[in-house]
């Protein structure tokens, strides 16, 4: 990095490790997680011999018992990991409570899905603090703290109650509410206050950038709030703190790297013979409410009803990773997309063809690389996405260049990304239904005009470069402002009114 801060070490704070444990055999096992954050930090935290904070994903093991595998971690990887163990109720309150049926929600616009429980915020506070106890104890001065997502907002402000003097910076992954929504949250002042407690805020988008500096300004007296787009400082009576936006990537070679495997190839031809070589339409999602799989099961029953000529000639692919069905909500998601899937299927099956082919299953990595680079349509379609990497994925591991990725207008990738796919509105069944067939129709010209495209912004715009310019901006000369993608607003005339 031409422009790197002058840090010391590099300490990531985050909620998770960059490890998962499991037994297996008997045996406690430790592996490395996967994921563009962990893969473009790492060769950093090497480099620098860096530190990495956080909780190891569960409450099923002591700290003694996986001290081991850690020091082992370590070894091989180069770089510190630094265990914050939570008790069961602390991960109700703080994680499954406060950060998850509050925060998450309300930043995906959902607050009628909030449960504003009084005793999630005090969980929530007390392993903030816990936290930043453990990061005083490991950090040294100069080093360069980087705290991700919501989970730790309070994070900088609890750290300098206890007397942390260095700069902290602090990237939000999720959305930030619209102020009207983010109004409803009890502690609306202590979130504020406490995020610009941070010397340095990277969003995501332009919009969220916007919405952020909105609640500040109205809801803060004393705040002032000169520049824009990444040159943006925002002040207080006691703090000072620039903002910026930086949509976040993936390894694009690496993606590319993948999906030119043979075993890649061989697995995309059985994909095509198992579906007689019918068209292929791809969506991948963890179950989630965010994801809005229930509006984009309706389109397809739109699709199916409005274009009867594609019976029998396209198969529907839906993939829903399980996560949290143990909770109410998550369950009854669930019930829901079954149910859809059954009465379409029921619907409109015929000899020898079932429109939606349903797995609810994590993919393999072969699995996954090669639905993508075997697919002709990827839908991605949530109703609200902070950015969204299956969008980018997609293009990276469809190295034919033949695919066409129709994206919410909601997903944060839509910003970067609005120029080379198909946009949609995913409550919008109708226009959803005629995107699907206007991907499916569109000409051999245009998907690879636009399959380069969208290859060549996510190329150029990858992870690494998402690294590089959060450090660029935080240590810049005066003056420089990194380029920040427009935020997408939708024209009054759609190009599939034309």
């Amino acid at each position: 990095m031409d422009n790197e801060v002058k840090t010391e070490r590099l300490v990531v704070v985050s909620n998770r490790l960059p490890i998962t444990l499991r037994r297996h055999k008997g045996r406690l096992v430790l592996s490395k997680a996967s994921g563009g954050l962990i893969t473009a930090l790492q060769p950093l935290l090497k480099a620098q011999k860096g530190v990495w904070v956080g909780w190891p994903g569960t409450t099923d093991y002591t700290e003694e018992e996986i001290a081991p595998l850690i020091q082992k971690f370590e070894m091989e990887a180069g770089y510190r990991l630094v265990p914050i163990m939570l008790t069961k109720e602390e991960v109700s309150g703080y994680y499954d409570g406060f950060s998850n049926e509050i925060i998450w929600p309300l930043f995906h616009d959902l607050h009628s899905l909030c449960n504003f429980n009084p005793s999630y915020w005090k969980q929530y506070e007390a392993v903030n603090e816990k936290f930043a106890r453990k990061v005083m104890e490991v950090s040294s001065p100069r080093d360069f703290l980087w705290i991700q997502d919501y989970h730790l907002i309070l994070l900088a402000k609890k750290l300098k109650n206890l007397g942390f003097k260095e700069k902290l910076t602090f990237f939000l992954h999720i959305p930030f509410a619209p102020l009207d929504i983010f109004l409803k949250i009890p502690w609306r002042f202590d979130l504020l206050r406490a995020m610009l407690s941070y010397d340095f805020i990277g969003f995501q988008t332009m919009r969220d950038q916007r919405n952020f500096i909105h609640s500040v300004r109205t809801l803060l007296g004393d705040a002032a709030v000169k520049g824009s787009g990444n040159k943006t400082v925002c002040m207080t009576h006691d703090t000072q703190t620039q903002i910026g936006t930086f949509p976040i990537s993936i390894d694009f070679r690496e993606f590319t790297s993948k999906a030119d495997r043979p075993e890649v190839l061989s697995e995309c031809v059985k994909l095509k013979n198992s579906l007689s070589n019918r068209k292929m339409v791809f969506s991948l999602d963890r179950l989630d409410y965010t994801k809005g799989i229930p509006y984009r099961l309706e389109a397809i029953r739109t699709f199916l009803m409005k274009y009867p000529e594609y019976h029998g000639k396209v198969n529907f692919i839906q993939v829903v990773v399980p996560s949290r069905t143990e909770i109410p909500g998550y369950y009854e998601l669930k019930q829901k997309i079954d149910r859809l899937v059954g009465e379409i299927n029921s619907e409109y099956t015929t000899s020898g063809w079932i429109p939606i082919h349903y797995m609810f299953h994590p993919l393999t990595e072969l699995q996954l690389v090669s639905f993508y680079r075997a697919s002709d349509v990827c839908l991605v379609t949530p109703v609200k996405d902070g950015m969204n990497l299956v969008s980018k994925e997609f293009a990276a591991a469809n190295i034919e260049e033949e695919g066409v990725l129709v994206l919410s207008e909601f997903a944060g990738s839509a910003c970067q990304l609005k120029e080379a796919c198909l946009l949609v509105n995913p409550y919008d069944r109708e226009r959803m239904a005629d995107a699907i067939y206007q991907a499916l129709e569109m000409g051999e010209t245009e998907r690879r005009n636009r399959m380069k495209r969208l290859r060549k912004k996510i190329r150029d715009e990858d992870i690494y470069h998402w690294v590089e310019s959060v450090f660029q901006s935080i240590g810049e000369e005066p003056g420089f402002s990194h380029p920040v993608a427009p935020e997408y607003i939708p024209a009054e005339v759609s190009p599939l009114d034309k």
